[in-house]
Parts: C-alpha cells; sequence; structure tokens
C-alpha cells in the first residue's frame, strides 16, 4: 500500500508532460503559417566553407564614354582691331574700342560754361570756336563739364571729342600724338584719325576707357614713344595698326604728381573750375588705383 502510494505522484507528474507536448504538437499543426526568423550562421569546420562568388566584369566600353573636354587657351591676338603687331599684355586692348562713326560739328552746340582749355607753355594752339580748338603742336588739357556737353580737339592726325564728364590731356610733339583719358567714362572719349598715314575711307576710329592712353604717329612708333621720358608711369604697351598705333595704361596719379600743366591749374591763384578738374582727377585716380593696383613705371624726366 505504502508503495503504490509513493508511485502515485510520479505518474500524474509524467501524465502531464506528456499532456503538455501533446498540447504544444497540436498548436504546431495548426498554425503552420508561422515561421521562425533569426540568422543564419555558417559552420565554423572548413570543410563546409562556401566557394566564392565569381563575378563576370564586362570588357566591353559603354556606348558613351567619357571624354577628356578640350582647354582652349585665351586668344592672344586682337581679332577687333586689324594688324596687331607686339608687345605688351592682352588685356591691354580692352581700353580700346572701334566704333563705326564720330560725332561732326553738328553735336557742337549747347552751354560753353564748362569747356576748359588749359596748355603747357610754348604749345601752339588756336580756338577755332568756343567748342573746338586746334593743336598744332605741344600739350593741352580739354575738360568738358556739366553744363556743357561736347569739346573737341583737331590734330594734325585727327580728331578727338570729349562729352561730359571728362577731362583728356592731348599733345603733339615731333610727328606724336598722345592722347590720354583721365576720366571720360563709358564712350565720352573718342578718337578718329584720318590725316597723315590714316587718311582714306578706312579711318582708325576708338572709343577710349579711363585710364588708357592712345599713341599714334606719322610713322612707325618705337620704344622711346612708349615710354617718353615725361614723368608719368605707364604699363602694358601694345603695338597696333602696323606699329603706327600703340595703347597703353597710365597712372593717373603720376600725372597729378608729375604734370606742370597740372600743377598750375591746381594754384591757390587758379579759379575754381581748374580745381574742380584737379579734384575730378584726383577722385579718378583713387578708383583707378584701387581697381587696376600697381606695375606701372615711370621713364626718367
Amino acid at each position: 500500500m505504502d508503495e503504490h502510494q509513493d508511485k502515485a505522484p510520479l505518474r500524474a507528474s509524467m501524465i502531464a508532460m506528456l499532456l503538455v507536448a501533446i498540447g504544444c504538437i497540436g498548436i504546431a499543426l495548426t498554425y503552420p503559417h508561422i515561421t521562425a526568423t533569426g540568422q543564419y550562421l555558417e559552420p565554423s569546420s572548413s570543410s563546409s566553407i562556401r566557394p566564392p562568388i565569381k563575378i563576370d566584369i564586362p570588357t566591353t566600353p559603354p556606348s558613351h564614354p567619357f571624354t577628356q573636354p578640350v582647354v582652349v587657351p585665351t586668344d592672344v591676338t586682337a581679332p577687333n582691331i586689324p594688324n596687331f603687331v607686339t608687345g605688351g599684355f592682352p588685356d591691354v586692348l580692352s581700353g580700346l574700342s572701334s566704333i563705326r562713326s564720330f560725332p561732326g560739328s553738328e553735336v557742337l552746340k549747347g552751354s560753353t560754361d564748362f569747356i576748359l582749355v588749359r596748355a603747357t607753355e610754348g604749345s601752339v594752339f588756336q580756338k577755332i570756336s568756343p567748342y573746338m580748338v586746334n593743336l598744332t603742336s605741344g600739350q593741352l588739357l580739354l575738360a568738358v563739364h556739366k553744363p556743357s556737353n561736347t569739346g573737341m580737339v583737331q590734330t594734325p592726325l585727327g580728331r578727338v571729342a570729349l562729352f561730359a564728364n571728362s577731362d583728356v590731356l592731348v599733345s603733339f610733339v615731333n610727328g606724336v600724338l598722345r592722347i590720354e583719358n583721365i576720366d571720360g567714362l563709358g564712350e565720352n572719349v573718342k578718337v578718329n584719325l584720318d590725316q597723315g598715314p590714316f587718311a582714306g575711307a578706312a579711318d582708325p576710329m576708338f572709343a577710349m576707357a579711363p585710364g588708357f592712353e592712345l599713341i599714334a604717329s606719322d610713322r612707325k612708333l618705337d620704344r622711346t614713344d612708349l615710354r617718353p621720358r615725361d614723368g608719368i608711369a605707364r604699363r602694358k604697351a601694345k603695338l597696333i595698326h602696323n606699329g603706327y598705333i600703340a595703347i597703353s595704361e597710365f597712372s593717373v596719379e603720376s600725372v597729378l604728381q608729375s604734370s606742370s600743366l597740372v600743377a598750375e591749374m591746381n594754384r591757390k591763384e587758379s579759379g575754381s573750375k581748374d580745381r574742380r578738374v584737379v579734384a575730378d582727377m584726383s577722385r579718378m585716380a583713387a578708383v583707378l588705383n584701387n581697381v587696376n593696383g600697381g606695375g606701372y613705371e615711370a621713364s626718367a624726366k
């Protein structure tokens, strides 16, 4: 009796475990769509390592292969100005642009209140009208400011036209014409070379930017013509038109410091118009110094 009582709890435990196992099997069979999740781990045995996957890389080039762009250097010639010869840097030509027409005498009208003409000692010139001056030799400064609109200089090689507000130095010495645009913006300073070697149907006509100098002669220019001993600092000279014309940059500040004509205009006893012109030139000198930087050189007087 005691032996059967001792075995009864064991039987009950075994029966309970059997019932639980049968229940789990029944649940699994009832829900076959449930899947296990987790990461598959490859066996560590070297005999079961999978061989590497081989990827075939096509050797046929693509239908639109990449092409290295062709770099073309900047054209250093002057296609818009004929007969480029030599000298200087290409960007100096930006100070000179060709124009198709030059103003005639019909523009010489309006107020004459601020057309100022000043000349160096010994210069030979004549005022043809309140608007026009004929320069035979020497150097003069022509200033045109509002309310005046236009002024003009006639030289042995051509004419220079000024529109307000502009100040220009013009000289003609030993057959060399020199035009220095001090502060005429846009196309306010225009040049028409129509005499001497430039006479003919295709007269060279240009508009000049401030801080640039145009040189022309009845003969081919040489190095001395490009760098005269006048105390004015210059850079980047370039010859055009078979060497009869040149363009260069000049320092307006050096003009203010070395020109006897400017010094005379800046004296205390000078009129208010003279001092106003010098003040305008001084402002342009400061602007050009800031924009263009240095690198100018002057030949000693």
